[in-house]
């Protein structure tokens, strides 16, 4: 299931191509920074906004300790990307899921279709019907890869499991598994979502690339606040930027947020060339005359 608020998910536009392609895997290396969160924080609730949700799904192979998760985009594939991802995790051991998203060979997209449908909301079931009825392959990942839906880039990274993709890395994946139905699924304007999670506080949440983009933050000020409302007292708030790290600590600074840790990525003209992008990740937590 999919929550959506007044924004309804409209998958007419999504099939007509009426958005820019999303990423199927995000190209993040988030294998060290995950650990030094868990470092920081014993988080039993967390809140991931953007990234594709590959953020969420490794937090949820490396600790039993969360209650639920809430994830939240405002593209409408994006939150269909999640929720597919999310239902083949639930369905298939470590084995047959990287089997699903890696092999390009067997004849399996009947198969996983069939297993995943009745866990995907009728969105995701409308697009991966159209993806499927109008592609030629009879491989699941494949037909996705070719559809043109999602940057063709994007597939090379579940290649590179250790750095991108610690849940089949890691010995863990049966927390994985089992947990995958903590996730919730918001698609819509952040405010909104949160607005409706009126009651929710977080121990950690995650933003990939929000304060980077207009598209996103119209207005960074109360973005924040509201951010920064939600945070528990001694919570963390992990910010993804490709952006100069030394603006994006003078707002949340700004805001009321200290940094207590940051992993700092330069850009690399042999790393863009095997198509790595330049992520940074800060960690805050509210300032101690705040607490």
């Amino acid at each position: 299931m999919i929550y959506q608020d007044f924004q309804k998910i409209n998958t007419k536009d999504i099939l007509d191509k009426k958005f820019y392609p999303v990423w199927f895997f995000t190209n993040e290396r988030i294998k060290d920074t995950l650990k030094e969160a868990l470092k920081k924080n014993k988080s039993k609730s967390c809140f991931g906004i953007g990234g594709g949700g590959d953020f969420v799904f490794s937090l949820l192979s490396m600790t039993d300790n969360i209650r639920s998760v809430d994830v939240c985009d405002l593209r409408q594939l994006a939150t269909i990307t999640i929720d597919i991802k999310r239902a083949i995790f639930s369905n298939f051991s470590k084995e047959e899921a990287q089997e699903v998203l890696r092999g390009y060979k067997k004849e399996n997209k009947e198969i996983v279709y069939k297993k995943i449908e009745n866990d995907i909301s009728g969105e995701s079931r409308e697009v991966l019907k159209k993806v499927f009825k109008k592609g030629k392959s009879k491989n699941f990942i494949k037909e996705i890869k070719e559809s043109g839906y999602w940057y063709k880039d994007s597939f090379w990274q579940v290649k590179n499991k250790k750095e991108y993709l610690p849940y089949f890395y890691n010995g863990n994946y049966n927390f994985l598994k089992k947990q995958a139905k903590k996730i919730n699924i918001y698609y819509g304007d952040i405010l909104n979502v949160i607005k409706e999670k009126e009651n929710e506080k977080y121990d950690l949440i995650y933003i990939s690339n929000i304060l980077d983009s207009n598209y996103y933050c119209k207005d960074r000020e109360i973005y924040i606040k509201k951010i920064r409302e939600k945070l528990k007292r001694e919570g963390v708030l992990v910010v993804v930027t490709q952006k100069s790290i030394k603006n994006i600590k003078k707002i949340l600074n700004k805001e009321g947020f200290e940094d207590v840790y940051e992993k700092r990525k330069i850009f690399n003209l042999i790393d863009s060339f095997l198509g790595h992008y330049c992520y940074s990740f800060l960690f805050f937590r509210k300032e101690e005359k705040e607490k």
